[in-house]
Protein backbone atom coordinates (compact mmCIF):
# COMPACT_ATOMS: atom_id res chain seq x y z
CA UNK A 1 0.00 0.00 0.00
CA UNK A 2 1.64 3.39 -1.09
CA UNK A 3 2.12 5.84 1.81
CA UNK A 4 0.52 9.64 1.76
CA UNK A 5 2.80 12.32 2.02
CA UNK A 6 2.49 13.24 5.88
CA UNK A 7 -0.75 12.67 7.99
CA UNK A 8 -3.98 14.14 6.74
CA UNK A 9 -4.13 17.34 9.22
CA UNK A 10 -6.99 20.55 9.58
CA UNK A 11 -5.03 22.86 7.03
CA UNK A 12 -3.54 25.97 8.88
CA UNK A 13 -5.84 28.78 9.82
CA UNK A 14 -6.57 31.49 6.87
CA UNK A 15 -3.55 34.09 6.76
CA UNK A 16 -1.35 31.70 8.92
CA UNK A 17 1.23 31.39 6.96
CA UNK A 18 2.83 34.89 5.69
CA UNK A 19 5.61 35.43 3.66
CA UNK A 20 8.61 37.08 5.92
CA UNK A 21 8.48 40.28 4.70
CA UNK A 22 7.60 43.82 5.55
CA UNK A 23 5.30 44.35 2.95
CA UNK A 24 3.08 41.53 3.28
CA UNK A 25 2.21 42.22 6.83
CA UNK A 26 -0.60 44.04 8.23
CA UNK A 27 1.50 46.57 10.52
CA UNK A 28 4.92 47.28 10.41
CA UNK A 29 7.08 45.90 13.62
CA UNK A 30 7.68 48.82 15.89
CA UNK A 31 10.83 48.92 16.70
CA UNK A 32 10.98 51.79 19.03
CA UNK A 33 9.31 53.75 21.70
CA UNK A 34 9.29 57.40 20.55
CA UNK A 35 8.58 58.16 24.58
CA UNK A 36 11.33 56.42 25.82
CA UNK A 37 13.87 58.55 27.37
CA UNK A 38 17.14 57.30 27.10
CA UNK A 39 19.93 57.35 30.16
CA UNK A 40 23.09 56.68 28.38
CA UNK A 41 23.72 54.13 30.17
CA UNK A 42 25.81 52.32 27.46
CA UNK A 43 27.89 55.57 26.94
CA UNK A 44 31.24 54.33 25.30
CA UNK A 45 30.03 50.63 25.17
CA UNK A 46 30.24 48.73 21.77
CA UNK A 47 27.91 46.27 20.78
CA UNK A 48 27.55 43.56 18.28
CA UNK A 49 24.55 42.72 17.00
CA UNK A 50 23.94 39.84 15.08
CA UNK A 51 20.21 40.12 12.96
CA UNK A 52 20.23 43.50 13.48
CA UNK A 53 18.76 44.19 10.12
CA UNK A 54 15.24 43.82 11.20
CA UNK A 55 12.78 42.69 13.67
CA UNK A 56 14.12 42.29 17.57
CA UNK A 57 17.57 42.93 16.41
CA UNK A 58 17.06 46.66 14.57
CA UNK A 59 14.86 47.32 17.98
CA UNK A 60 17.97 46.36 20.21
CA UNK A 61 20.67 47.82 17.84
CA UNK A 62 18.29 51.53 18.02
CA UNK A 63 17.41 51.10 21.78
CA UNK A 64 21.61 50.60 22.36
CA UNK A 65 22.12 53.27 20.35
CA UNK A 66 19.71 55.73 22.00
CA UNK A 67 21.97 54.26 25.55
CA UNK A 68 25.05 55.86 24.04
CA UNK A 69 26.36 52.55 22.50
CA UNK A 70 28.68 52.26 19.97
CA UNK A 71 26.79 49.29 17.57
CA UNK A 72 27.48 46.85 15.17
CA UNK A 73 25.32 45.50 13.07
CA UNK A 74 25.53 42.01 11.79
CA UNK A 75 23.12 41.05 8.96
CA UNK A 76 23.09 38.42 6.16
CA UNK A 77 21.15 39.42 2.97
CA UNK A 78 18.82 42.44 3.63
CA UNK A 79 20.81 45.61 2.87
CA UNK A 80 17.99 47.51 2.73
CA UNK A 81 16.64 46.52 6.22
CA UNK A 82 20.41 46.95 7.16
CA UNK A 83 20.17 50.76 5.37
CA UNK A 84 17.25 51.23 7.37
CA UNK A 85 18.47 50.61 10.51
CA UNK A 86 21.44 52.33 10.13
CA UNK A 87 20.03 55.49 9.18
CA UNK A 88 17.77 55.80 12.46
CA UNK A 89 21.06 54.99 14.39
CA UNK A 90 22.21 57.34 12.64
CA UNK A 91 19.29 59.55 13.52
CA UNK A 92 20.10 59.36 17.34
CA UNK A 93 23.37 60.36 17.12
CA UNK A 94 25.38 57.45 16.60
CA UNK A 95 27.53 56.32 13.60
CA UNK A 96 26.57 52.34 13.37
CA UNK A 97 29.37 49.91 11.28
CA UNK A 98 27.35 47.38 9.29
CA UNK A 99 28.78 43.68 8.09
CA UNK A 100 27.16 41.38 5.75
CA UNK A 101 27.82 38.16 7.08
CA UNK A 102 26.77 34.74 6.79
CA UNK A 103 26.48 33.53 9.92
CA UNK A 104 26.11 29.78 9.22
CA UNK A 105 29.45 29.87 7.88
CA UNK A 106 32.63 29.40 10.48
CA UNK A 107 35.20 30.95 7.85
CA UNK A 108 32.46 34.07 7.61
CA UNK A 109 32.22 34.43 11.13
CA UNK A 110 35.94 34.20 11.79
CA UNK A 111 36.67 36.99 9.25
CA UNK A 112 33.70 38.97 10.93
CA UNK A 113 35.19 38.45 14.07
CA UNK A 114 38.35 39.66 12.94
CA UNK A 115 37.47 42.79 11.22
CA UNK A 116 35.12 43.78 14.29
CA UNK A 117 38.34 43.84 16.61
CA UNK A 118 40.45 45.83 14.30
CA UNK A 119 37.90 48.50 14.46
CA UNK A 120 37.48 47.86 18.18
CA UNK A 121 39.47 46.36 20.31
CA UNK A 122 37.05 46.08 23.10
CA UNK A 123 34.08 44.95 22.93
CA UNK A 124 31.37 45.10 25.75
CA UNK A 125 28.07 43.32 24.82
CA UNK A 126 27.41 40.59 21.96
CA UNK A 127 23.63 39.89 21.01
CA UNK A 128 23.38 36.77 18.82
CA UNK A 129 20.00 37.45 17.75
CA UNK A 130 20.78 36.12 13.94
CA UNK A 131 18.86 33.71 12.44
CA UNK A 132 16.81 31.97 9.95
CA UNK A 133 13.24 29.46 9.85
CA UNK A 134 12.13 27.70 6.50
CA UNK A 135 8.54 27.35 6.68
CA UNK A 136 6.54 24.27 5.21
CA UNK A 137 3.16 23.03 6.39
CA UNK A 138 4.26 19.80 7.13
CA UNK A 139 7.39 18.90 8.85
CA UNK A 140 7.90 16.10 6.71
CA UNK A 141 8.52 18.79 3.81
CA UNK A 142 11.67 20.16 5.66
CA UNK A 143 14.89 18.91 3.74
CA UNK A 144 17.58 17.79 5.42
CA UNK A 145 19.65 20.89 3.75
CA UNK A 146 17.16 22.97 5.49
CA UNK A 147 17.34 21.62 8.39
CA UNK A 148 21.02 21.54 8.42
CA UNK A 149 21.43 25.64 7.43
CA UNK A 150 19.35 26.60 9.97
CA UNK A 151 20.78 24.97 12.40
CA UNK A 152 23.86 26.39 10.95
CA UNK A 153 22.94 29.81 11.45
CA UNK A 154 20.91 29.66 14.63
CA UNK A 155 23.09 27.63 16.77
CA UNK A 156 26.52 27.10 15.33
CA UNK A 157 26.69 30.72 14.31
CA UNK A 158 25.98 31.45 17.79
CA UNK A 159 28.25 29.38 19.19
CA UNK A 160 31.28 30.13 17.06
CA UNK A 161 30.80 34.23 17.23
CA UNK A 162 31.14 33.89 21.41
CA UNK A 163 33.71 31.11 21.11
CA UNK A 164 35.53 33.52 19.13
CA UNK A 165 35.10 36.63 21.36
CA UNK A 166 35.42 34.12 24.37
CA UNK A 167 39.17 33.28 23.13
CA UNK A 168 40.44 36.55 22.22
CA UNK A 169 38.49 39.19 24.65
CA UNK A 170 37.30 36.84 27.52
CA UNK A 171 38.56 39.45 29.93
CA UNK A 172 36.53 42.74 28.51
CA UNK A 173 33.46 41.56 27.30
CA UNK A 174 30.60 42.35 29.85
CA UNK A 175 27.85 41.04 28.57
CA UNK A 176 26.45 38.16 26.34
CA UNK A 177 22.80 38.32 25.09
CA UNK A 178 21.58 35.27 23.50
CA UNK A 179 18.05 35.59 21.72
CA UNK A 180 16.27 32.14 20.58
CA UNK A 181 12.78 32.77 19.55
CA UNK A 182 11.05 34.53 21.92
CA UNK A 183 13.15 33.35 25.00
CA UNK A 184 16.23 35.72 26.26
CA UNK A 185 19.14 34.80 28.44
CA UNK A 186 21.47 37.14 29.63
CA UNK A 187 25.08 36.07 30.97
CA UNK A 188 27.24 38.19 32.86
CA UNK A 189 31.26 36.71 31.56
Amino acid sequence: MPHEHGPKSQGPKKGYLQKDEDAYLSEQPKLEAYDYAPDQSLKDKVAVITGGDSGIGAATAILFAKEGAQVVLVHYESDADADRTAKRISEVGKEPLAFATDSGSEDAVVELADKITEKFPKVDILVNNAGEQHVHEHSQDITAAEFTRTFQTNVLGMFMLTKHYSCYLANMMRSLIQLRLLHMQVHQL
